[in-house]
């Protein structure tokens, strides 16, 4: 058989040694998994030379396979060059044979995804933002055609970029992003998604947080009431109802929850407050008060 058709014997092989590694992978045989990965790789450099408008896609996927093990193994100089070199896969038969990156779009622009949370691993967090940009472009295109089986990756791609700008301080793009995100991820909580609860929380947190810094007080009380109905023992969100009240003059209210969580959230409040003055949030007209809750929250 191997003689006759050695072309497919060797893929079916290659495919074997596969699903061999991703098991060895699970039960975190690490050295095991690449070693198989690297034998098929080898199989797929070969075979793609010879037919590369059926084997790119099997060649890439297999380098993505390398890359996440090594991601996994926090060897992130070698995850880099092996997702890099699986859409390099893809770039080199772009103009040849388009039907197949078409095909195979949903493949790349998770490999690019996955190459930009190992960006945000090692805080590239520009070269991340790019990655994602594109694959979300991809995958909101695919999303159009299919919106069932893309929707999530849409949303998973945002979620990162989110996570990015809250990282990197760029409280503007996030605040708009986060404007996009929070009502698709509310439609999720109908299906008591433990995911998305968490994410939908996580969100709606930060967009308190950014509507304060861009002076949308009222808003960002808003979003912090929201955020205390799904997640009530998440004493944090406090600091951000807190703020949002004061900053509008509801002074006693404000002062209530300073005192309520100062034994617990007295270094939240202070250097939220530092962060504000640095921002020149805080405006003109309660300043004073500012400085009255910054005294009674440094009371013995």
């Amino acid at each position: 058989m191997h003689r006759e058709k050695p072309k497919v014997f060797e893929h079916n092989l290659a495919q074997t040694r596969i699903s061999l590694a991703n098991l060895h992978k699970g039960l975190k045989k690490f050295t095991e998994s690449e070693s198989l990965y690297k034998i098929s790789l080898q199989t797929y450099e070969l075979l793609y030379k010879l037919y590369p408008a059926v084997y790119t896609r099997y060649l890439a996927s297999t380098r993505i396979n390398l890359a996440n093990l090594y991601s996994d193994m926090r060897r992130f100089v070698e995850s880099e060059e092996m997702y890099n070199a699986a859409l390099r896969s893809y770039d080199n038969i772009i103009e040849k044979y388009p039907e197949v990156y078409k095909a195979d779009e949903s493949q790349i622009a998770t490999a690019q995804m996955n190459l930009a949370n190992l960006y945000i691993q090692t805080r590239q967090y520009d070269k991340s933002e790019t990655l994602l940009k594109t694959a979300l472009t991809t995958f909101e295109r695919l999303a159009k055609e299919n919106s069932k089986a893309y929707e999530t990756s849409v949303l998973d791609v945002q979620f990162h970029l989110a996570t990015i700008y809250a990282i990197s301080n760029n409280y503007r793009e996030g605040h708009k992003l986060n404007s996009i995100l929070l009502p698709k991820l509310k439609e999720n909580l109908i299906n008591k998604s433990t995911y998305f609860l968490e994410v939908y929380t996580h969100l709606i947190i930060s967009q308190s947080y950014y509507s304060i810094l861009l002076g949308l007080f009222k808003d960002g009380e808003q979003y912090a009431l929201e955020a205390l109905t799904v997640a009530p023992s998440f004493n944090i969100i406090n600091t951000n109802l807190a703020a949002a009240l004061l900053f509008q003059g509801k002074v006693e209210e404000a002062e209530k929850i300073y005192r309520q969580y100062k034994a617990e959230l007295k270094d939240s409040f202070l250097g939220d407050f530092a962060e504000y003055e640095r921002l020149k949030v805080i405006p003109e007209e309660r300043k004073a008060d500012v400085e009255h809750i910054k005294a009674m929250l440094n009371e013995q």
